[in-house]
């Protein structure tokens, strides 16, 4: 258990909370009136910044090409922690700085996260507000202040945008988080960069009901009471362990379709299938195909056709009753999903939906 330093003084307020903490025992009595306050708040309102580790990008990946491609990172357990506590009931509302997508990832619902500084992984249409929520980032405009992202709107083929906000661009968020936090009977912060004005801008607009600042650095000039040295992802182990909360590991989910046809030679007298694997998650790579003869290996096949978003297969032949797809998940890490194909089981012509499921590493 990492041992909490002390904390940097603040100024006098009506806060409730201890003002140093020095060893273990200080940080369960704040965590316990942490705890308390959290059980009876009707509504508790989480302000973060981004709790994720940064991604490793080493020789150990040689098919990531440093500055092209980098990998796709998943909630670590700082934001499985969130989820978990905002689905028992003790978060209601998580205001975000980071662009990073993954609350959404973790399974807060979306109407229960406000971004103040938009998503990596959303465009919008501004000409009839359409948003599409996508599984790669969208922003790829080399110009600061320029957000068209080069692809048309399916509804009425207008120019889609990223909604990332730059320095020194308006923040249309910050009305509506105002507003949440104007509702909110509890605010606890982690993490949170005051140097981003429309972040002070919307915590100073409720201020008291500030009960805990966590941070690992300090600012002499921050406003918010209640400052807290310590790491957040210790402050979190500290509040579920409290509340005796079980905080589940990231599962990776990803729908997949397969669609198959069959093809008869009257010449040579042979069948033979072919298989189609659609809707690849972008940062999903194919890396081979077994064919088995009931359970016994029968033949390596490793000549698929792969397009942007399929795997296709032909000549499958008639012996062949099932296939072993393996492929690559770019998770922070490398790791590899398998999915067994009972050919037996598909009727020609018919699409099949195969739900992936991956913990990462």
């Amino acid at each position: 258990m990492e041992e909490a330093t002390r904390k940097v003084p603040y100024r006098p307020n009506d806060g409730i909370l201890i003002n140093t903490i020095s060893d273990v025992q200080d940080v369960e009595l704040l965590v316990n009136k942490i705890v308390n306050i959290m059980r009876t708040s009707k509504y508790t309102v989480l302000v973060t910044s981004d709790l994720q580790d940064p991604p490793k990008i080493d020789e150990e990946l040689p098919k990531i090409k440093r500055n092209k491609r980098i990998p796709w990172r998943t909630p670590n357990k700082n934001y499985m922690a969130i989820a978990k506590l905002h689905e028992m009931g003790f978060i209601h509302h998580v205001i975000t700085e980071s662009t990073n997508n993954l609350h959404h990832a973790s399974g807060i619902p979306s109407d229960s996260i406000t971004e103040l500084y938009g998503n990596k992984f959303i465009e919008v249409c501004k000409a009839c507000k359409m948003e599409y929520k996508r599984e790669y980032v969208c922003r790829n405009n080399m110009n600061l202040h320029k957000h068209d992202t080069g692809k048309l709107c399916d509804e009425c083929r207008g120019p889609l945008y990223d909604n990332i906000i730059k320095f020194n661009e308006e923040v249309p968020n910050t009305n509506k988080a105002i507003n949440i936090i104007q509702q909110a009977e509890v605010i606890i912060t982690l993490g949170v960069l005051e140097r981003f004005k429309s972040t002070m801008k919307v915590l100073s607009s409720n201020v008291k009901r500030c009960i805990c600042r966590v941070t690992e650095t300090s600012c002499k000039e921050c406003v918010l009471p209640n400052t807290v040295r310590l790491c957040p992802s210790t402050f979190l182990h500290f509040i579920t362990n409290q509340l005796q909360l079980k905080v589940d590991d990231f599962i990776f989910r990803h729908t997949i379709s397969i669609n198959t046809t069959f093809s008869t030679s009257i010449r040579k007298n042979t069948t033979s299938r072919s298989v189609v694997i659609q809707n690849l998650h972008p940062f999903m790579s194919f890396v081979d195909c077994i064919a088995y003869q009931d359970q016994e290996i029968k033949d390596n096949k490793t000549t698929g056709c792969i397009n942007v978003d399929n795997v296709r297969f032909g000549g499958i032949n008639s012996f062949v009753t099932a296939l072993m797809f393996r492929f690559h998940l770019m998770f922070s890490e490398e790791v590899v999903v398998e999915l067994r194909l009972d050919l037996n089981t598909i009727q020609p012509g018919t699409s099949y939906d195969y739900n992936l499921l991956c913990k990462p590493k």
